[in-house]
């Protein structure tokens, strides 16, 4: 959509909010700034995705019942100002473009950069009038300008993605060994479908060293973390090999297959922990065939967590990220869940309330999200996931073919898959494990203490008082037994604000008030301010 959001007009009354300050010369004192406002909605306020959202899904309700098929393709397919989605048929394709057209039109917002990856429907654009000859299908060609689909690059000739990193180089090449500088270099690699998670953790774990040092922000970095920094950007330039196809199969195959799947593979390490999810796909001739779909990852929290654990936390990943992609890909088929941890796959097939809290609440929530029968072991040599959590070089991304395609077992008919053998479960030590056959005690204890929350992690003033604000009410809730569900007050504020005040005061003048409190200070030692 050409400039679609200032293509919306704000009311009168409400253009006031955008009001702002103009000088040609802010230097020259002698001329006071110019007040003006905006008439239309601007780009990058905080509101402005919902209004053009909220304004789109008005004006598509009028065609709703003239076009709609259109319109209902148009739902699910807008992000934002862009439409992408695709069709079958080349005529079902052109007839949603041109009803795309005048449903837009009668809202004055243009549509644009058309492109498809079929030579057939670019004719039939152009025999219509949709793309003019200043836009063709070789833009890419001429330009020599990658065309991007939501951020990730698209080769609509040979139909595949893949990454637009000569920026990046240029970027890297100017190296500064700072925080600042590697910080600005992770911001600039869009991944949000995990392609280059492995390679990209690295430099992740790395910021987190980085931080851990407290170094500052222009600060020059220790001479090892400078290595690692620089063994990573060496190795960018060969992110220009690395190349996805557009579709998970081939149109022949999807219309004449017999199952489909969708595996997910999880795994932990000391720094990190991580998915990778598959879809699986045999074709009514027995051919099986496998194609990436996602993988995430996270590094591992400072508070240190045993390796059972954080090979929990790889699992509830794997369970989140499953119900998202059929919830994206809108598919309701069978999944599986492989983890080379035994422990974590007992845990997840076991009963949540005999574990202490920490592994009961993640146990419950994957078991809400997939059914414990589905998730399933495999030896660790034979798990996709094992480098999400461990970062590798961009080479084995490279020539590893198990990253987007999976082991080669799962290629495979199911009789060949590895084995979960119906063992016992470990014992309780390595477990946590805690038998119940009385009942569960919970044991409060209220305690109030001075360190509410580390206001280290906050930069908002406003934000700290209020969360110290409920803290202090959730207290007196629990000493009282009562519950409150009114706002905040300004009272509950003040004695919030009250509070840090007393707390630094106590950090720096502790001798003074340690001398107040017993009547031992002297007038001439009372600092004046």
């Amino acid at each position: 959509m050409k400039q679609a959001f200032l293509q919306i007009l704000l009311n009168e009354e409400d253009r006031n909010v955008t009001k702002f300050l103009f000088s040609n010369d802010p230097f020259d004192e002698s001329q006071p700034p110019s007040v003006y406002r905006f008439t239309r909605v601007l780009f990058g306020i905080s509101s402005s995705p919902f209004l053009l959202s909220a304004t789109i899904k008005h004006h598509l309700k009028k065609y709703s019942e003239k076009y709609t098929d259109t319109v209902n393709f148009l739902n699910k397919n807008i992000y934002v100002d862009d439409i992408i989605g695709s069709q079958s048929l080349v005529n079902q394709a052109l007839t949603i473009t041109l009803e795309a057209i005048k449903i837009f039109e009668d809202a004055s917002i243009p549509l644009h950069k058309w492109q498809t990856n079929s030579k057939s429907l670019h004719k039939a654009w152009q025999d219509n009038g949709v793309i003019s000859d200043e836009n063709p299908l070789t833009t890419f060609e001429k330009d020599n300008l990658p065309y991007k689909v939501l951020g990730i690059a698209w080769n609509s000739r040979e139909d595949f993605l893949y990454f637009d990193i000569k920026g990046l180089i240029d970027f890297v090449s100017k190296r500064i060994d700072t925080k600042r500088f590697i910080l600005q270099v992770l911001g600039r690699i869009f991944d949000p479908i995990g392609f280059l998670g492995p390679f990209t953790l690295r430099i992740k774990h790395l910021m987190q060293k980085v931080w851990l040092l407290g170094v500052e922000w222009d600060e020059s970095l220790p001479d090892d973390i400078i290595s690692l920094w620089a063994d990573w950007c060496e190795e960018v330039p060969q992110l220009t090999g690395f190349s996805i196809p557009r579709c998970y199969f081939s149109d022949l195959l999807m219309n004449n297959f017999e199952t489909l799947e969708l595996h997910l593979f999880s795994d932990a390490s000391t720094k990190a922990y991580g998915t990778v999810a598959y879809l699986r796909v045999t074709s009514a001739n027995k051919e099986i065939l496998t194609s990436f779909v996602a993988s995430k990852n996270r590094i591992a929290p400072l508070k240190t967590l045993t390796l059972p654990r954080l090979e929990l936390m790889s699992a509830l990943l794997s369970a989140r990220l499953s119900s998202n992609i059929l919830k994206a890909l809108k598919l309701d088929i069978p999944c599986f869940f492989w983890t080379d941890s035994k422990i974590t796959y007992f845990w997840v097939r076991g009963q949540p309330e005999k574990f202490k809290p920490f592994i009961k609440n993640r146990i419950q929530e994957i078991q809400k999200l997939t059914s414990p029968s589905n998730w399933h072991h495999c030896p660790g040599i034979q798990n996709p996931a094992d480098i999400v959590p461990r970062g590798v070089k961009i080479s084995r991304l490279l020539n590893d073919t198990s990253w987007l395609h999976g082991p080669e077992w799962l290629r495979l008919p199911p009789e060949f898959w590895p084995e979960s053998k119906n063992e016992d479960s470990p014992n309780s030590t390595d477990l946590e494990y805690r038998k119940s056959n009385d009942n569960v005690q919970h044991e409060c204890i209220i305690e109030e203490r001075k360190n509410l929350l580390d206001i280290s992690k906050y930069s908002n003033l406003e934000k700290v008082l209020r969360i110290t604000a409920w803290l202090k009410r959730f207290i007196k809730m629990l000493k009282k037994c009562n519950v409150v569900h009114d706002p905040l007050t300004s009272e509950e504020l003040l004695e919030a604000e009250r509070f840090w005040i007393q707390v630094e005061q106590e950090k720096f003048f502790s001798e003074e008030l340690k001398s107040l409190k017993h009547n031992k200070i002297e007038k001439e030692s009372i600092p004046f301010i």
